[in-house]
């Protein structure tokens, strides 16, 4: 190596000399990629007018996909691991010179990929493709682009509010996922999404059941604290969903489950003032809460027992 210096061969000369250039795409499997690499450090300090870039000398060698690919196969392998990270840092920066989007970049990096969902955002590759968003947008402040939206483009809302949800338990992802869990919020409403609309989008259905429920909850407090002017009310939007029935029997059972408790106590009584300001016939209130067979100081029956007083009171002449 040092012979090569003092005979002022040139990166790209040494890259012939070491045969790499005759491996082809498995260029990163020859261990003289890395003596390769390391005379290219060499060379450029003993010749700092003449800097060379690895990525420019692969580059000329292989097509854009092509070198993403081989890229991504060699950061996964420890020996080679270091030199793949440098050539992609060098490859984002032209990116960002050329303007390319988060978008292609995305694709390019087979982040769009079904296989990546359950692990994406534990991805190295997925962390530095968020910085490149990032980048991009300080570099293009006309045109910003959440790296939310862009996600949003290759999976549903629903599967990819899982992907949060699931990647904010996981140390390693906590911190991209409350990023990623905020940008949700922000494009939701950025798109004009009402808390309605966001109920459909995460499929929810199976209400109690689902994980996104608190998701949808915290976007019901954002969307009002951005549009105080709007209205919106939890059980309103149930009741568009399930049937009075439906929904009475799903909200007694979320009582008896201490993480949903004080939600499904709220929405029930907020779902009897609703039939006090209806005078719901007493006989369907008794149906709906199911009170046949409970007990005593049962949560239906008590229920059950405020309504009718209540309706005795402000409906004496009809029969109940």
């Amino acid at each position: 190596m040092y012979r090569w210096l003092e005979n002022r061969e040139t990166p790209e000369d040494v890259f012939d000399l070491l045969k790499l250039n005759k491996a082809g795409y498995k260029i990163f499997d020859k261990p003289e990629v890395n003596s390769w690499m390391k005379y290219v450090d060499t060379y450029n300090k003993k010749y700092p007018r003449k800097k060379m870039s690895m990525f420019y000398e692969l580059k000329v060698r292989f097509d854009e996909e092509t070198l993403v690919n081989m890229l991504i196969k060699a950061r996964s392998v420890p020996s080679t691991e270091a030199i793949a990270v440098r050539v992609q840092a060098e490859q984002t920066q032209r990116w960002l010179t050329n303007g390319k989007s988060p978008e292609d970049v995305f694709k390019l990096l087979k982040l769009n990929s079904a296989k990546q969902k359950d692990t994406l955002l534990e991805n190295p590759l997925f962390v530095s493709w968020v910085k490149y968003t990032d980048d991009f947008n300080e570099r293009y402040p006309r045109h910003p682009d959440l790296a939310i939206s862009t996600m949003l483009k290759h999976f549903s809302s629903d599967t990819l509010t899982k992907m949060v949800v699931d990647a904010s338990k996981s140390p390693s992802s906590e911190s991209i996922a409350k990023r990623l869990d905020t940008e949700l919020l922000l494009n939701w409403n950025k798109n004009g999404d009402a808390p309605g609309t966001v109920f459909t989008l995460l499929k929810l259905n199976k209400l109690f059941d689902s994980p996104l429920l608190p998701t949808w909850q915290k976007y019901i407090a954002y969307f009002r604290e951005k549009n105080p002017r709007q209205r919106v009310n939890e059980l309103s939007i149930l009741r568009k969903h399930f049937s009075d029935a439906t929904l009475s029997k799903m909200l007694l059972e979320a009582e008896k489950i201490p993480s949903t408790k004080a939600l499904a106590s709220d929405l029930l009584d907020d779902l009897v003032i609703r039939w006090m300001a209806s005078e719901t016939v007493p006989t369907k209130v008794y149906s709906w809460l199911r009170v046949e067979g409970t007990a005593e100081n049962s949560v239906a029956r008590g229920l059950y027992d405020s309504y009718l007083k209540f309706y005795k009171q402000h409906v004496p002449d009809v029969a109940t």
